[in-house]
């Protein structure tokens, strides 16, 4: 098993992550974008460095997110149904195949979980539609509103970009893109039991494999299903994630940092934002990334306006302030 070859990538992809494959095919058959919300000062940090930091697990807005996770895959797993169809399909590839899994997750869980780095960006585009299917928010002129409430305080930025740089299939960065699902227990159960049926469905393949894989491949796609779960009442961010575990899977294209990060000292991961051709990722330098900046609420859109530009110009971007756009969303206190 070679993961150099596309094939075996795909029917891998198909295999252990169905849910988030129909996503991102989605999102490429759309031409869809995604956005970064934030901080005034952090968008300038991003064009003066050309680089996006990925922070810990532990330090997300609410921590309790991974917690929601892992108790929606925990309930899953005691399921009866599931259960008997999984030792169906587990039975099928090799003894105490179900132990292990068990073991090689709860032994990781914790590293996994505490030494995951992740990027929070969001589908663009109003998913809001009127009586004849328009948009009732043009998103590429004011952003989101409850995304602005939420990220960046009183000089709110947001960063559009193009998605293919976030879906392009190079390992250079080591890292994954998924989508998050927003579920309670009994959503997630129904989801979890698709993926072991999509497993049933492939079980002459997942023999070729031999347990030794199935069990790794396995506790990767339980990982990401904690990590990419969230409560159902944040379901209007439309959230996705860049994913990225050091202590599992390290790229040396990815520089460690410890930072003070609002008073609190951290390691973050520092991704650049430069092509790496012999690793197949183009196309991620903000000049091709960058699709448009929306200035949010503020009480001075101007002058911010005219630091992106000159930091745009800085980089080359062909028309700099063409790609700026002021929402004029009014501050609110």
């Amino acid at each position: 098993m070679t993961v150099q070859d596309p094939e075996i990538v795909a029917k891998y992809l198909h295999v252990f992550f169905s849910y988030a494959m129909k996503r991102i095919n989605r999102i490429k058959n759309t031409d869809g974008r995604f956005v970064y919300y934030t901080s005034a000062a952090t968008a300038c940090s991003i064009l003066e460095k050309e680089e996006v930091w990925l922070r810990n697990t532990r330090l997300m807005n609410d921590h309790s997110e991974v917690a929601h996770g892992l108790k929606c895959l925990r309930e899953a797993w005691k399921d009866l149904e599931i259960q008997t169809t999984m030792n169906s399909v587990f039975d099928q590839i090799g003894p105490h195949v179900r132990e292990r899994i068990e073991t090689e997750f709860n032994s990781r869980l914790e590293d996994r979980v505490l030494e995951t780095y992740i990027l929070c960006i969001s589908e663009h585009g109003s998913a809001l539609k009127d009586e004849n299917g328009h948009p009732i928010v043009d998103e590429d002129l004011h952003g989101r509103l409850s995304m602005w409430r939420a990220y960046g305080g009183d000089s709110s930025v947001a960063f559009v970009f193009n998605s293919a740089p976030f879906l392009n299939e190079s390992d250079a960065f080591r890292a994954f893109t998924s989508p998050v699902m927003y579920a309670d227990p009994p959503k997630f159960r129904e989801e979890f039991l698709s993926f072991i049926k999509n497993l049933a469905d492939n079980i002459d393949w997942l023999k070729e494999i031999g347990p030794d894989n199935f069990v790794s491949l396995m506790e990767a796609a339980l990982v990401a299903a904690t990590l990419s779960t969230k409560h159902p009442a944040f379901a209007e961010e439309r959230e996705w994630r860049v994913i990225y575990s050091p202590t599992a899977r390290r790229s040396e294209n990815i520089k460690m940092e410890v930072i003070a990060v609002g008073g609190i000292p951290q390691r973050i991961q520092k991704l650049p934002l430069k092509d790496i051709p012999e690793a197949g990722l183009v196309g991620i330098t903000i000049p091709e990334f960058l699709n448009r900046i929306i200035i949010g609420p503020t009480q001075e859109p101007n002058p911010i306006a005219a630091a992106l530009g000159t930091l745009l110009s800085d980089l080359e971007v062909p028309n700099p302030y063409e790609r700026i756009w002021i929402s004029g969303v009014p501050l609110r206190k």
